[in-house]
């Protein structure tokens, strides 16, 4: 692109920024008290349930809406530093959750069903001092009583109870008694007086309202979720991101010093039935061997039919599978953007692909089926920016003391990359039978792909043997004795099996996950640049805590074995360990926040550090402010980015 429309896009979305500031400025408030700290989901043989855990005890009301149906639920005084969070879940009565949010001092929840159905809610003390709202959609396992019109408020409330008869089962009761019930005064403590409820069920059009204490119903609430409900007919959302980086310090003369990322999708959801959404995705990287690439394609989109038995949608979409957090061995149905290595978070990487996924569901059991009718290789640069494959070579060769027609060779080495060819042949399909037992979800996966990264099958340099793609000293140094020819880079994208397992659970405060993928062959890039296959297994197994003082800790261990290593393999070792995770506490006020995230890679010594503020103060804005540090060996798969340590800044708003 040239020079002015780049001065465009800056002057753009400064302007952006600019407004939102603006716009939001006025909006300043007391600060929410109460943090929501995690959401998950579980499924036992009685009931699926939805828990969010909080720093203190949650003040909340609730409604229900249908077309389509959904429980609704809003937390007072509270805040959600992610901003928004949509879970899919395979349920036989519920099919999503959502949480953002909805203004500055409230959270709101909401529960897609696939039918209208009863459920409780109970909140928990936590042995870590944190306080878990729970809700229950008991399955239809017993009679359940009709509702009252009227309800008596407790604290601990059930709300549109499904009480079974007075024949109770031990198991039923188990599943359904509290952590450790919250003390509560006198003037809150329930009763069994229902002569002379002192609160009624309000109702008003498709609406169930419970006050959880006996003040006053502002007037205007029902305005406000009549237009919550109107637009959950036909939704607009999307975000705006902008990410602009400097280099720590000009180690190289050809290096990109600085970079700059817009990244805006919009969506259109209706009913959770059928949703369009597009991205424009820009990416430049400048100051030196300036270089751009802008995109604008459908996102994810797809039409959804979902029942008590089943979920089936089609359309491009992205499929999460596996558990840990940062790198999943399991995950294997999306490409990723590595045009910046790991540098976005995992799940912005993610880029969607067209897939048929239907998912069969039977208590706590489910089945899964995917077809990828077309194939979509992970993005990436062969030459020309910080995080390419062979970075800056063709400049750093310009550049040095070679002939001008040693220099013509290397300028002219292009790639010829041949794609899987569309037909039936080519397509890939994967299978995941899974369930809960107990408090465990786990999961068996396969999948027959492609793999997302190429198989260099040719390079126009015979002879090689250098240790780094980036060393331009060793490829000098060798010259004599290297062949050069007149082809291309040849590379192709190659068959795979993946066989894996998941699992996730609870241990105490604990939350613990796990996966683990056998592949029976998996490309290598070698020191004569060109690929060999070998077969490799890649498990992880992790943890996380919450501390009652809101430290947050994330620590994964991995190890990846490669079967009939051969030693010419660039940067991995036949054993490789590492150490993944992420550290973050509340600092100053609940809306700044730092994080550290880290990646070490044991047996070579690198390592990446991310230590972040993260300031979510505006609703549905973030700003992060950040470094990006790689250290170790340049022959190993992190300090061969030692020199791109980053500055950054990054700028998201979602709507």
């Amino acid at each position: 692109m040239k020079t002015s429309f780049r001065i465009k896009y800056y002057a753009t979305y400064l302007c952006i920024v600019w407004l939102i500031f603006i716009f939001h400025a006025p909006q300043i408030y007391a600060l929410p008290s109460n943090k929501i700290l995690k959401t998950s989901f579980h499924k036992t043989d009685i009931k699926e349930s939805i828990e969010i855990q909080t720093a203190k005890p949650p003040q909340f009301e609730v409604f229900k809406l249908d077309t389509p149906n959904r429980i609704v639920f809003t937390i007072e005084n509270s805040y959600f530093p992610k901003i928004h969070q949509v879970e899919n879940i395979f349920g036989q009565k519920a099919n999503r959750f959502r949480i953002s949010q909805n203004t500055k001092t409230q959270t709101r929840l909401v529960i897609d069903l696939i039918e209208d159905t009863k459920y409780q809610t109970k909140i928990s003390e936590l042995p870590n001092g944190n306080y878990l709202l729970r809700i229950n959609i008991p399955k239809d396992v017993m009679p359940l009583v009709k509702k009252s019109s009227t309800i008596h408020p407790i604290l601990v409330a059930q709300l549109e109870p499904s009480r079974p008869f007075k024949t109770v089962s031990p198991e039923y009761l188990k599943e359904n008694e509290l952590i450790q019930p919250i003390k509560m005064p006198p003037s809150l403590a329930p009763t069994t007086d229902l002569q002379n409820p002192p609160v009624e069920v309000k109702q008003q059009k498709n609406q169930t309202i419970v006050m959880m204490d006996d003040s006053e119903m502002e007037s205007s609430i029902f305005d406000e979720d009549d237009e919550f409900e109107n637009n959950e007919e036909l939704n607009f959302s999307g975000s705006i991101q902008l990410r602009a980086s400097i280099d720590t310090e000009q180690d190289k003369s050809n290096e990109n010093k600085t970079s700059l990322k817009n990244r805006t999708i919009a969506k259109f959801n209706y009913k959770n039935k059928l949703v369009v959404s597009g991205i424009s995705d820009y990416m430049f990287f400048g100051n030196q061997n300036e270089t751009d690439d802008y995109t604008i394609d459908f996102y994810e989109t797809y039409i959804r039919y979902n029942s008590s038995s089943f979920d089936i949608s089609i359309g491009k979409q992205i499929k999460r599978w596996g558990k840990t957090d940062q790198i999943s061995p399991v995950d294997t149905l999306n490409p990723e953007n590595i045009t910046e290595f790991i540098i976005p978070d995992y799940n912005e990487r993610k880029m969607p692909v067209w897939m048929v996924d239907v998912v069969y569901k039977k208590k706590d059991f489910f089945i899964e089926g995917i077809v990828i009718p077309f194939f979509e290789p992970s993005k990436f640069n062969y030459f020309g920016t910080d995080w390419s494959i062979f970075s800056h070579l063709k400049d750093d060769i310009e550049d040095s003391s070679l002939t001008s027609v040693q220099k013509a060779y290397f300028d002219s080495i292009s790639v010829n990359e041949k794609d899987p060819s569309s037909n039936i042949d080519n397509m890939e399909y994967a299978l995941r039978i899974g369930g809960t037992i107990e408090q465990m979800d786990f999961g068996f996966t396969y999948h027959y792909a492609f793999e997302d990264l190429p198989n260099f099958q040719s390079f126009p340099v015979k002879n090689l043997s250098i240790d780094n793609p980036n060393s331009i000293q060793d490829l000098i140094s060798n010259l004599g004795s290297l062949t050069l020819t007149n082809e291309k880079i040849e590379t192709t994208y190659l068959r795979t099996n993946i066989f894996g397992f998941e699992f996730e659970s609870t241990l105490n405060i604990f939350g613990i996950r796990g996966e683990a993928a056998y592949k029976n062959n998996e490309s290598f890039l070698t020191r004569s640049f060109t690929s060999i296959r070998n077969p490799t297994l890649f498990w992880v197994i992790g943890a996380d805590y919450t501390s009652s003082n809101n430290w947050y800790f994330n620590l994964q261990f991995a190890h990846q074995h490669i079967w009939d290593y051969d030693s010419s393999i660039l940067f991995f070792d036949k054993n490789n360990y590492s150490v993944i995770g992420e550290i973050n506490k509340d600092i100053f006020s609940d809306w700044l926040n730092a994080s550290l995230q880290y990646t070490v890679m044991l047996n070579d010594n690198s390592y990446y550090l991310s230590p972040r503020l993260i300031y979510t103060y505006f609703k549905n804005t973030e700003v992060i402010l950040g470094l990006n540090f790689f250290e170790g060996s340049e022959n190993s798969i992190l300090g061969r980015y030692n020199q791109n340590d980053q500055v950054f800044i990054d700028l998201a708003y979602r709507f």
